[in-house]
């Protein structure tokens, strides 16, 4: 299964222990890899905060270039097939497709993110979960919530999967 991106091209598919750790991992708390085995915690002391300090740098980063509004500092953060899904709506796949999801959407504003919740799924990859009240340079904060999958890659840590949506 190829998606397309907003140029044209297509994305490969994850690999099979990913694909299984990305749709399973977070249904019941725990990782099914490829061979049916089940990653606990015991498998993985001390990697969580660990992980957890390297996702605060990507969510610091994220932070800066939504508040100084540049879409491409945003869209450097992912990988270059990264799925997003914002909260105006739409899949966007790729970077081009992220920065001009913010470059045609965004307003200047600022967010603050809170309740910040991560699950280590493999050494590879870390889901981040996380509320985010977003600001306008007038009005009133509208909080979002975030869902996002971060992978470790040749270029450190990136966002793979970002689901935003506005909280009821």
């Amino acid at each position: 299964m190829h998606a397309e991106t907003s140029d044209g091209g297509s994305v490969k598919p994850i690999n099979k222990v990913t694909r299984r750790s990305l749709l399973y991992g977070g249904v019941a708390g725990m990782t099914v890899l490829a061979g049916g085995r089940v990653l606990g915690e015991e498998e993985r002391p001390g990697m969580e905060v660990n992980m957890h300090q390297t996702v605060e740098t990507v969510i610091d980063a994220w932070k800066a270039a939504f508040d100084a509004g540049d879409p491409q500092r945003i869209a450097s953060l992912y990988t270059p097939d990264a799925m997003f899904i914002g909260g105006i709506g739409g899949v966007h796949i790729g970077r081009r497709s992220i920065e001009g999801y913010f470059g045609k959407n965004m307003a200047p504003s600022s967010v603050v993110f809170r309740d910040i919740k991560t699950h280590a799924i493999e050494d590879q990859v870390v889901l981040v979960s996380m509320m985010g009240a977003i600001t306008p340079e007038v009005g009133e904060p509208r909080d979002f919530r975030f869902l996002q999958t971060h992978v470790r890659t040749g270029n450190g840590w990136q966002i793979a999967g970002h689901h935003g949506s506005h909280s009821l």
